[in-house]
């Protein structure tokens, strides 16, 4: 394995590993910032500190698992984070970041990392290297409220509300939501990226990236649904909820029957022109998708990239309107 300034042999390096695994980050610090991926970090050579990395801590954890286990891996993870997020690999990004996150937890209890701060999608503390990263992120969130506030029967909310309520308690007392957080955040920042790869492809094709995509948005909705902490047990289906659940539709303002069947994507599509801007009608349609491409991803339907965008739209005021409603 090679280091900053030395080779050095399997047994040193474990000797070396077991020496830094106390659990306290200090002398774990120590022992990350001999290895070669900070050379790259430094230069902003993003995809060689992705491909230094992860094979280093491959390596490691073989050779002690124990000490593996306890020692802090929070900059490794971190400073992998940072190198997907600059990759456009989103959602190995955020599962990085949520990896350090849980060595911060476990080895620093008590402390506002950098990690957790970008989970809470707070770029306002300046001692985070993902600051950039963090803000781009926040800013993707506050683009989607501010559109959500908009709407006739809005919850009124911002970012900080939406990180006390849902966010910073996903990494607190309430951490059965973490993969929730991280799939919103991911989903906020994969879809400006993946529309661009639609939008430059001429010729017809897979649709698999942007199927994915949505489905992976509309069960979110789904999921923030059922794991709502102000109406318990809310139901066992998307349809269940929003059409016989009473109480889930007077929180969020749900006054008629939904029609929660697609029955084809052209049929969701030919809906979004003359839509209705308005939340039953969103979540109405975030339904319909949801009971389509999750079905079905073989649809040869085309989707504009205009589509695409209202379809994230929707997902997104659906999923802030739930958050604001039953969080």
């Amino acid at each position: 394995m090679e280091v900053v300034f030395q080779q050095i042999d399997d047994d040193e390096l474990r000797r070396r590993l077991q020496s830094a695994a106390t659990g306290n980050p200090a002398p774990a610090h120590d022992f990350f910032s001999q290895f070669d991926y900070n050379i790259y970090l430094n230069n902003r050579q993003f995809l060689q500190v992705h491909d230094r990395t992860i094979p280093l801590l491959q390596k490691l954890k073989p050779l002690d698992p124990d000490a593996y286990t306890r020692i802090h891996k929070g900059v490794p993870f971190y400073f992998t984070a940072i190198s997907s997020f600059f990759l456009h690999n989103y959602a190995e990004a955020v599962y990085f970041f949520d990896a350090a996150v849980s060595e911060d937890l476990q080895n620093d209890p008590g402390a506002r990392t950098p990690a957790i701060m970008f989970l809470e999608m707070d770029g306002d503390p300046a001692n985070q290297t993902a600051r950039q990263l963090t803000q781009i992120a926040g800013e993707k969130l506050q683009a989607f409220i501010d559109q959500y506030n908009l709407m006739p029967a809005a919850i009124q909310t911002s970012v900080p509300e939406i990180r006390a309520k849902f966010l910073s308690r996903a990494v607190g007392d309430r951490q059965e939501w973490r993969t929730l957080a991280t799939s919103l955040i991911s989903f906020l920042l994969e879809w400006e990226y993946l529309a661009v790869l639609q939008s430059i492809r001429v010729a017809n094709g897979t649709s698999e990236p942007f199927f994915t995509h949505l489905f992976k948005g509309c069960v979110l909705f789904e999921s923030l649904l059922k794991a709502n902490p102000s109406v318990p047990n809310p139901g066992d289906t998307l349809g269940g909820i929003i059409v016989g659940n009473n109480h889930i539709k007077n929180r969020l303002g749900i006054h008629r029957n939904l029609t929660t069947t697609g029955p084809a994507l052209g049929d969701v599509l030919q809906c979004l022109p003359g839509a209705v801007t308005d939340i039953e009608t969103d979540i109405e349609i975030v339904a319909r998708l949801r009971n389509t491409i999750g079905h079905n991803i073989g649809w040869t339907t085309p989707m504009t990239s205009e589509e695409y965008g209202q379809l994230v739209g929707k997902i997104m005021k659906s999923v802030l309107h739930t958050i604001s409603g039953l969080y």
